[in-house]
């Protein structure tokens, strides 16, 4: 499996405008990490550009994200069905999500 960093601005607006791209966010504080599934992101009709991420306030992820102050969003792309699905049903707080997906 390929992956690739989207710079283009009109890729980008093409991935997100219809919040319909299934994600990944990615959060890290210290030693810890996790990447969860996310569909609820909105891409905001500003430039620069600017993202609304809605995050379950009991969530890992929200954790780490509240301790460092920083995330990453991923586009999934074709191919990634098994990953959306183990990220999204599985908790980082037990196990280290990126070595189960091999990300």
């Amino acid at each position: 499996m390929s992956y690739q960093t989207v710079t283009d601005p009109e890729q980008i607006i093409s991935y997100l405008q219809f919040s319909t791209t299934a994600t990944l966010i990615t959060a890290a504080a210290g030693d810890r990490r996790t990447v969860s599934t996310n569909t609820s992101v909105l891409l905001l009709p500003t430039y620069p550009f600017r993202l609304v991420v809605g995050v379950i306030e009991e969530s890992y992820t929200h954790d780490l994200i509240q301790e460092s102050g920083e995330y990453i969003v991923h586009a999934a792309g074709e191919g990634m069905q098994r990953i959306l699905v183990q990220c999204g049903t599985l908790s980082g707080r037990t196990m280290d999500k990126f070595d189960l997906t091999h990300l």
